[in-house]
């Protein structure tokens, strides 16, 4: 039990205070005992000494016990201190007065030295689990106030960070704004040269400049698909959604695959279901954009001379999109982390590419589900399922 209570005891008769002090006089090294003969001595010592137990007698002139501490708690004196009274009897208005004045305990005349003393040391160790739990309540309200403080540092950093972002985001736009005009200028410039070439005279030049205006066009596709990475990686994904004729959506991705594949002498097999719905809404940039970062994975890591099927099925009224491929496959803990920004670096570039996390991003943002099935050395499929919309 902690050591130095401070108790004071209240009675108006000397001899009662003098017996107490003897019932107590072995705890006097734990406990420091304070005496008062009357209310009105006690209420000034109650203010300006603290307390662990106040016990008093119920009756005395002038003041009574209950009186004086009614004064007490009407003061705010006892808020935190338990309160005992003594007296030789207790009626209805004595218990009344006793709850209204906060007493807990009531210990009756003649005092039993053995049962006095126990049910003090039952009180004040009920006050010591009280003051340690108030004092943990208080250690936790500060604790969650800091918490509170970091959480505002915390937010102020965020907003900080977004500002930055957006601060990126917009000299990203200049520079690409400014990669797009030149582009569409150099592409005007092989309009114009071609208009004044003659078809039969200048075939060569014709041709030439013919490529320049067709890779001028490709350039400014690759502004568009830089565009909508930025906006995927920097949490600004927005869908633009068109009406796509699925079929003809399909063979431009076969084309467009088999183009990546042949400088490494894939084969691409392309097939797709006999019953395929007419057309789907969707971003047709963005799907366009992770269909083919899928394929160009593929391509990656198949070895020369491989095969690659691309194939799309109609199930549950969705469309999937496959892809696999005979590569190097990957093991368990690689296919975990596939689709995982934090999973991305340098080293693992070579199993996974550092496209995925993207495109997952883009088909779950169409409300659609990647998967993949891979066996290391025994290649790899992957499938993009796409719900039908019918109507936005």
């Amino acid at each position: 039990m902690k050591k130095n209570f401070r108790i004071l005891f209240v009675d108006d008769e000397q001899p009662i205070l003098n017996g107490i002090r003897r019932i107590f006089q072995a705890r006097r090294s734990d406990w420091e005992l304070i005496f008062a003969t009357s209310g009105k001595e006690a209420l000034q010592k109650a203010s300006i000494i603290d307390f662990d137990l106040i016990v008093t007698d119920g009756k005395m002139p002038g003041m009574s016990g209950g009186e004086m501490l009614k004064e007490m708690k009407e003061k705010g004196i006892t808020r935190d201190i338990p309160t005992i009274m003594l007296t030789g009897y207790v009626d209805d208005d004595m218990r009344k007065e006793a709850l209204e004045c906060g007493i807990i305990e009531f210990i009756n005349k003649p005092i039993i030295p053995d049962e006095f003393v126990l049910r003090i040391e039952n009180v004040l160790n009920l006050k010591m689990m009280h003051d340690e739990l108030r004092s943990s309540t208080q250690e936790v309200s500060e604790a969650n106030e800091e918490l509170g403080k970091l959480y505002e540092v915390i937010k102020e950093q965020n907003s900080e960070l977004e500002e930055l972002n957006d601060i990126k985001t917009q000299f990203i736009e200049i520079a690409m704004n400014e990669f797009r005009n030149s582009t569409q200028s150099i592409a005007d410039y092989a309009s114009q040269l071609m208009e004044s070439f003659d078809a039969e005279k200048d075939k060569e030049k014709l041709e030439l400049v013919g490529k320049i205006y067709h890779d001028a066009e490709d350039l400014a596709n690759i502004y568009t698909k830089i565009m909508n990475v930025a906006d995927i990686t920097t949490g600004n994904l927005k869908l633009k959604y068109s009406r796509v004729n699925i079929l003809n959506f399909f063979n431009e991705l076969s084309e467009h695959g088999k183009s990546m594949a042949g400088n490494k002498q894939i084969k691409v097999l392309s097939f797709h279901d006999n019953i395929l719905p007419v057309e789907n809404y969707m971003d047709i940039t963005k799907v366009w954009i992770a269909i083919s970062r899928v394929f160009e994975n593929a391509v990656k890591y198949s070895e020369t001379t491989s095969s690659i099927v691309f194939h799309l099925k109609y199930a549950d009224n969705k469309l999937k999109f496959i892809i696999k491929d005979y590569g190097i496959g990957m093991t368990e803990d690689e296919i975990k982390n596939i689709f995982k920004f934090s999973g991305v670096n340098e080293e693992d570039e070579h199993k996974q590419g550092i496209s995925l996390p993207i495109v997952k991003k883009i088909v779950e943002a169409h409300n659609g589900e990647i998967s993949v099935e891979s066996k290391f050395g025994g290649g790899s499929s992957f499938c993009i399922s796409l719900p039908i919309i019918d109507d936005i």
